[in-house]
C-alpha cells in the first residue's frame, strides 16, 4: 500500500512554471476550471495572474509570488502557503480551510467575509489589509502587524487583539499591558480619568433611535467618541506611565456607561475597535508635541 502524498509536496517532482499555468489556463474557459489541487507551484511568480474560483486546494505555494493576483472563490483549503507573498491580492470569499500562512506577506490584501475562525495568524504582516466581514473570533493574532488593518465589520470577541500591532511601536499585553517593542519592557498602567471623554452619541442615537446600527456605523461612532479639545499634553496625560489598550479601554468603557445607551456586544465590539484605532494613531501622531 503507498504512503498517502502529503497535503502540499504537489504531484510533480518539480515545480511548474508560470508558462505551464498560462497553457493549462488557455484550455479552458475560465480560470473556475483550472484544477491545479495539489500541484508543486513553490517559488515561481504568480503575480497580477487571474485564478479566480482555481482550485488549489493542497497546492505547495511555499514562497509563490501572488501579489496582486485575483483568488477569489478560489479553493484553498489544505495549501501551503508558507512565505507567499500575497500582498495586494484579492481573496474574498476564498475558502482556506487549513490553509497554512506561516509567514506569508498579506499587507493591502483584501481578505473580506473569509472565515478564519480559530487560524493562527501570529507574526502575519497584514499592514492595510481589508478584513470586513471576516470572521477572526478565536484568532491567534500575537506579533500579527494590522497597522491601518481595516477591522471595521471584522467578527472578533476581544481577546484576539491580544499581541498585535496597531502602531509601529505599540501593542496589547497579555493581560492589558502596554509593551514597548523598543526595549521589550512590560510597564502597569495606573487607572485614569475619563475627563476628556465626548458625549459624542446623542446626536447619533436621535437619527438612529433604538434601532440597532450597522458595524461600519458603530465602528465610526468609537472612532469620534474621543476627546473633547484634546491637545498632545492633555492626551498623554491620560496614559502617565505610557501608551496603554487597557487604558484606553478604560476610558471606553467610561464613555460607554456615560452615554446611557444600551448596545448588544457585537455593536460594543466594533465601536471599541475604532476606538482603539484612533485614540492609537492620535496618541502617536502627537508623541513628539507632547
Amino acid at each position: 500500500m503507498t504512503a498517502e502524498k502529503p497535503i502540499g509536496t504537489g504531484k510533480s517532482a518539480f515545480p511548474l512554471t508560470r508558462a505551464d499555468i498560462e497553457q493549462l489556463r488557455s484550455t479552458v474557459q475560465s480560470a473556475a476550471q483550472l484544477d491545479l489541487h495539489l500541484q508543486n507551484l513553490q517559488d515561481i511568480d504568480l503575480s497580477y495572474m487571474d485564478l479566480q474560483g482555481a482550485n488549489l486546494q493542497g497546492a505547495n505555494l511555499r514562497g509563490t509570488n501572488l501579489r496582486e493576483a485575483n483568488l477569489q472563490g478560489a479553493n484553498l483549503s489544505e495549501a501551503d502557503l508558507d512565505g507567499a507573498d500575497l500582498s495586494w491580492a484579492y481573496l474574498g470569499d476564498t475558502e482556506a480551510n487549513r490553509v497554512k500562512l506561516h509567514g506569508a506577506k498579506l499587507s493591502y490584501a483584501t481578505l473580506r467575509e473569509l472565515n478564519l475562525r480559530e487560524f493562527n495568524l501570529a507574526e502575519l504582516d497584514l499592514q492595510y489589509a481589508d478584513l470586513n466581514g471576516t470572521d477572526l473570533r478565536g484568532a491567534v493574532l500575537r506579533g500579527a502587524d494590522l497597522q491601518g488593518a481595516d477591522l471595521s465589520t471584522a467578527r472578533l470577541n476581544g481577546p484576539e487583539l491580544q499581541g498585535a500591532i496597531l502602531h509601529r511601536s505599540a501593542s496589547l499585553g497579555d493581560r492589558g499591558e502596554s509593551l514597548d517593542r523598543a526595549k521589550g519592557i512590560r510597564k502597569r498602567v495606573a487607572p485614569g480619568q475619563a475627563t476628556l471623554i465626548e458625549e459624542y452619541s446623542s446626536s447619533f442615537q436621535a437619527q438612529e433611535g433604538k434601532q440597532i446600527i450597522s458595524d461600519r456605523d458603530a465602528y465610526l461612532l468609537g472612532e469620534h467618541a474621543l476627546l473633547v479639545d484634546f491637545s498632545p499634553v492633555k492626551l498623554h496625560g491620560l496614559f502617565p506611565q505610557g501608551f496603554a489598550f487597557a487604558q484606553a479601554r478604560h476610558l471606553f468603557d467610561t464613555w460607554l456607561v456615560q452615554t446611557g445607551d444600551n448596545y448588544n456586544e457585537q455593536t460594543i465590539q466594533a465601536m471599541w475597535i475604532g476606538f482603539a484605532h484612533r485614540i492609537c494613531d492620535l496618541y502617536y501622531e502627537n508623541e513628539s508635541e507632547a
